[in-house]
Order: structure tokens, then sequence, then C-alpha cells
């Protein structure tokens, strides 16, 4: 059996995919998404965050032009960067389980807008404390991309 690690830090959410053409849309639907399928998964993520306050937060970053910072904790196999590595691809695999149609046309439709060039990455900062409890910090940028209409990838970059 897998050490489990376990991991906090925050997802930064770009202002200029906020103001993208769609950016909010697209941020909500992973942020919903993610704490809909990937928060009861033995190896979890979990953006703390509401609906209400997500409302709140969005509109402050709009308002004072920054980033979206979200909060978040998380448990990993031997280490959290097999989460992040794997982010994308985990929420959608939940999903196809799951057998939701509207969560999954909802979520490539979210990941379409994300994996263009164009639009910035999201960031994940986080410190990770490893199966000996020794801590190592992470910058990791990160964007979906469609393979195929059967399978989201997640291209991860140190940062």
């Amino acid at each position: 059996m897998a050490n489990i690690s376990s991991a906090k830090g925050r997802f930064i959410f770009p202002i200029d995919l906020l103001l993208s053409n769609n950016g909010q849309t697209a941020v909500r639907k992973i942020i919903r998404l993610s704490n809909k399928y990937l928060m009861d998964v033995e190896y979890y993520t979990e953006l703390d965050v509401t609906k209400t306050e997500l409302t709140y937060l969005i509109d402050n970053a709009i308002y004072y032009d920054c980033d979206l910072e979200i909060n978040f904790f998380g448990a990993g196999r031997w280490n959290y960067f097999n989460n992040v590595s794997n982010y994308f691809n985990a929420i959608f695999n939940e999903i196809k389980t799951a057998h939701n149609l509207s969560d999954l046309n909802d979520f490539t439709k979210a990941c379409r807008l994300l994996s263009k060039d164009d639009k910035p990455l999201i960031a994940i900062k986080y410190i990770d404390y490893g199966d000996d409890r020794l801590c190592d910090s992470y910058a990791v940028a990160i964007r979906p991309s469609l393979e195929a209409k059967t399978s989201i990838k997640t291209i991860c970059t140190l940062i």
C-alpha cells in the first residue's frame, strides 16, 4: 500500500482568465466539479470555498484587478504532485464513472476553453507533507489538454 502524503496551498486563477470571454464560467465549473468529484476519493483535493464565497471572491478579484486565490487541502499517493499532474484527467474519469452527462458536458466545455493557448495557466502553490513528514514546497502551472473526445490530460509545468 502506498504511503499517503498531505498538502495544503492555493489554486490561483489569473485575472486575465477571469476577464476573458467565458472565463468566469469555466473557472466556476472547474471549481464546482473538482469539489464534487475529488473530495470523496482516497487521494483527494478539496478547494476550500462555497458557491456563495466563490461569487464574492470572483467579484472582488475583478473589482481589484487581481488573481483569484482559493485555498485547498489534499492527500496524495506518496506525494501530492501525483494529484496535480493528473488533476483534469482525475475529474474527467470520476465524472465518467458517475455517468453524469450534464457534468461531463460542463467539464468538457470548461476544459476546451482553458486549453486554448491564449488562456493563462492555472497556478497551484502548495506545501507537500510527504510520508516521511518532510515538507517540500511547489509552484506548478496546469492546463487541460483534450486528447480526444474520450480523454482529457493535464499539462503540468513547474514554475
